[in-house]
């Protein structure tokens, strides 16, 4: 009869240490229960308790054999299909809880109404972070067009006398384009890299500035506006708010909605031979367009917004005040 003992383990060893550093007589169950375990933590050794092993006999020929407790299950010699080798599976970093308190409020229930202009007690309205470029005073009023202008180098918006400001976002240079003689009702860029500028006023001019930066005579750097065109748009009544849209491809292509007209302009082709200027640009009767100047739709009411279609590009959607949209096919603008 020999002596039963229980023994606690360390984290085991995924490979058995070498004959060298291996203790003498070995527990051949010890050694077995160690490589079938999963590892384990530190933090587990200290709480986990001591596991009572199944008593080993020693019989009289020397061949050690394992002898199970009734109340200890047998192991396996190898896992089971689907579940990970436990000498391979590594534990995972105890994730430490997060000291920030969640902003927003819980949402419970199927059917729930959140009003956004009702803050409960400790609740306030969350701000972005600004960093403020300028500051822009309109007059109050009804305005369908775009005020302001924007692409990845520049911001401009129109003054009141028919001005428009550009301003670099980056270096903060000035500059001012000059030539509508009344408000701007709308601009757009061509492009984010594109310094390509469409302007229209309620006067019925429309421009196309090539804005451009260079040194100046004291090699300090400045903004340029060059102009592509200026046509001044006549016989159409009151011109209240011109709008214009550039094709989505084609840069030499512009849209314009004006009064009840929409025109299409290919700045390649006006003004051939003639001389022009901001202060003073061509004339364009609308019963008797210019070279590069096109009828291309009319509305029973003013035209208020224009937009085309980035992947068909002979698509072109106008809105006007008599309550209807008009889809238009267009072969001529390519």
């Amino acid at each position: 009869m020999h002596h039963q003992r229980s023994v606690s383990y360390p984290t085991p060893l995924l490979q058995p240490p070498p004959h060298h550093l291996a203790p003498p007589n070995p527990n051949p169950g010890a050694r077995l229960m160690a490589l079938l375990s999963p590892p384990t933590t530190n933090l587990d050794l200290t709480q986990q308790p001591a596991m009572p092993v199944a008593p080993i006999q020693q019989p009289a020929s020397g061949v050690s054999e394992f002898a199970a407790s009734p109340n200890v299950p047998i192991l396996p010699s190898a896992p089971p299909p689907g579940i990970p080798n436990p000498a391979v599976v590594t534990a995972s970093p105890v994730r430490m809880p997060s000291s920030k308190l969640p902003k927003g409020r819980r949402l419970v229930g199927e059917n729930v109404v959140y009003d956004v202009d009702v803050r409960l007690q400790g609740e306030v309205q969350p701000q972005l972070e600004v960093t403020p470029i300028t500051k822009y005073v309109s007059d109050p009023g009804l305005v369908l067009g775009r005020q302001i202008a924007v692409n990845k180098t520049y911001i401009c918006y129109g003054l009141k006398l028919g001005a428009i400001r550009v301003l670099n976002i980056n270096t903060a240079l000035r500059y001012l384009l000059r030539g509508h003689a009344q408000r701007v009702t709308d601009m757009a860029f061509f492009a984010e890299d594109v310094h390509l500028l469409a302007s229209a006023s309620i006067n019925g001019r429309v421009y196309v500035w090539k804005i451009s930066e260079g040194p100046d005579e004291e090699d300090k750097p400045q903004i340029t506006g060059k102009i592509v065109i200026a046509i001044q748009i006549v016989g159409e009544g009151e011109s209240v708010n011109p709008r214009v849209c550039w094709h989505c491809h084609k840069q030499e292509v512009l849209v314009v909605g004006i009064g009840k007209r929409i025109l299409k302009i290919d700045t390649t082709k006006v003004g051939k031979g003639e001389s022009y200027s901001a202060d003073e640009p061509l004339n364009c009767p609308v019963d008797k367009l210019i070279d590069g100047v096109q009828f291309i739709g009319k509305h029973d009411g003013e035209v208020t917004d224009l937009s085309m279609c980035q992947w068909m590009t002979t698509r072109l959607v106008s809105a006007s005040t008599d309550g209807t949209v008009c889809f238009l096919l267009i072969h001529s603008l390519s």
